[in-house]
Protein backbone atom coordinates (compact mmCIF):
# COMPACT_ATOMS: atom_id res chain seq x y z
CA UNK A 1 0.00 0.00 0.00
CA UNK A 2 1.66 3.41 -1.13
CA UNK A 3 0.80 6.80 0.59
CA UNK A 4 -0.52 8.74 -2.40
CA UNK A 5 3.00 10.31 -2.81
CA UNK A 6 5.11 9.18 -6.28
CA UNK A 7 8.65 11.03 -7.35
CA UNK A 8 8.62 12.13 -10.84
CA UNK A 9 12.15 13.37 -11.57
CA UNK A 10 12.73 15.49 -8.66
CA UNK A 11 9.32 16.30 -7.62
CA UNK A 12 6.64 14.80 -5.72
CA UNK A 13 3.18 14.14 -6.71
CA UNK A 14 0.72 13.97 -3.92
CA UNK A 15 -2.41 12.42 -5.39
CA UNK A 16 -5.70 13.24 -3.15
CA UNK A 17 -8.99 11.75 -4.02
CA UNK A 18 -12.21 11.09 -1.76
CA UNK A 19 -13.69 13.79 0.14
CA UNK A 20 -11.89 16.59 0.76
CA UNK A 21 -14.04 18.09 4.00
CA UNK A 22 -13.42 18.66 7.79
CA UNK A 23 -13.71 14.94 8.80
CA UNK A 24 -11.10 13.72 6.30
CA UNK A 25 -8.85 17.49 7.07
CA UNK A 26 -6.58 15.61 9.80
CA UNK A 27 -5.50 12.89 7.45
CA UNK A 28 -5.04 15.30 4.38
CA UNK A 29 -3.21 17.36 6.80
CA UNK A 30 -0.64 15.17 7.77
CA UNK A 31 0.05 13.94 4.17
CA UNK A 32 -0.01 16.93 3.39
CA UNK A 33 2.72 17.90 5.64
CA UNK A 34 4.72 14.00 5.17
CA UNK A 35 5.29 15.39 1.17
CA UNK A 36 5.96 18.91 2.06
CA UNK A 37 9.14 17.46 3.84
CA UNK A 38 10.29 14.84 1.57
CA UNK A 39 10.31 16.88 -1.55
CA UNK A 40 11.73 20.16 -2.67
CA UNK A 41 9.06 20.48 -5.31
CA UNK A 42 5.64 18.94 -4.37
CA UNK A 43 2.56 18.71 -7.22
CA UNK A 44 -1.08 18.15 -5.87
CA UNK A 45 -3.00 16.10 -8.10
CA UNK A 46 -6.60 16.41 -7.31
CA UNK A 47 -8.50 14.56 -9.54
CA UNK A 48 -10.14 12.56 -7.29
CA UNK A 49 -10.95 15.32 -4.68
CA UNK A 50 -15.08 15.24 -4.03
CA UNK A 51 -17.28 17.46 -1.94
CA UNK A 52 -14.24 20.01 -1.19
CA UNK A 53 -14.92 22.34 1.98
CA UNK A 54 -13.57 25.38 3.11
CA UNK A 55 -11.23 23.68 5.49
CA UNK A 56 -9.65 21.83 2.29
CA UNK A 57 -9.26 25.69 0.46
CA UNK A 58 -7.44 26.60 4.01
CA UNK A 59 -5.14 23.68 4.73
CA UNK A 60 -3.73 23.48 1.06
CA UNK A 61 -3.29 27.76 1.16
CA UNK A 62 -1.17 27.06 4.36
CA UNK A 63 0.99 24.30 2.72
CA UNK A 64 1.51 27.08 -0.17
CA UNK A 65 2.66 29.95 2.24
CA UNK A 66 4.57 26.97 3.83
CA UNK A 67 6.34 26.09 0.78
CA UNK A 68 7.17 29.60 0.31
CA UNK A 69 8.66 29.97 3.42
CA UNK A 70 10.53 27.08 3.66
CA UNK A 71 11.77 27.65 -0.16
CA UNK A 72 10.19 24.99 -1.71
CA UNK A 73 7.31 24.63 -4.36
CA UNK A 74 3.64 23.57 -4.10
CA UNK A 75 1.83 23.58 -7.40
CA UNK A 76 -1.25 21.75 -8.65
CA UNK A 77 -1.24 19.46 -11.73
CA UNK A 78 -4.41 21.52 -13.40
CA UNK A 79 -6.29 24.43 -12.54
CA UNK A 80 -9.24 24.04 -10.17
CA UNK A 81 -12.39 23.83 -11.54
CA UNK A 82 -16.04 22.96 -11.20
CA UNK A 83 -16.90 22.77 -7.24
CA UNK A 84 -13.51 23.86 -6.14
CA UNK A 85 -13.50 26.73 -8.23
CA UNK A 86 -17.09 27.62 -7.66
CA UNK A 87 -16.14 27.21 -3.47
CA UNK A 88 -12.94 29.33 -4.10
CA UNK A 89 -15.08 32.09 -5.66
CA UNK A 90 -17.55 32.54 -3.10
CA UNK A 91 -14.32 32.18 -0.11
CA UNK A 92 -13.20 35.15 -1.66
CA UNK A 93 -9.39 33.25 -2.44
CA UNK A 94 -9.18 34.52 -6.15
CA UNK A 95 -9.11 37.84 -5.15
CA UNK A 96 -5.46 37.60 -4.75
CA UNK A 97 -2.82 37.49 -7.24
CA UNK A 98 -1.23 34.93 -5.81
CA UNK A 99 -3.55 32.84 -4.93
CA UNK A 100 -5.58 33.64 -8.80
CA UNK A 101 -2.44 32.59 -9.88
CA UNK A 102 -2.06 29.06 -8.18
CA UNK A 103 -5.68 28.04 -7.95
CA UNK A 104 -6.01 28.48 -11.87
CA UNK A 105 -3.14 28.71 -13.15
CA UNK A 106 -2.64 32.09 -14.70
CA UNK A 107 0.40 33.71 -15.52
CA UNK A 108 0.78 36.87 -13.24
CA UNK A 109 2.68 40.16 -15.01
Amino acid sequence: MTDGTKTIADAGVLKITGPGDIREIAALHGRLNDALAQHHSLVLDLDGLENPDITFVQLIEAGRRQAICTGKSLSLSHRANGELETLLERGGFLTEISSRSFWLMENTP
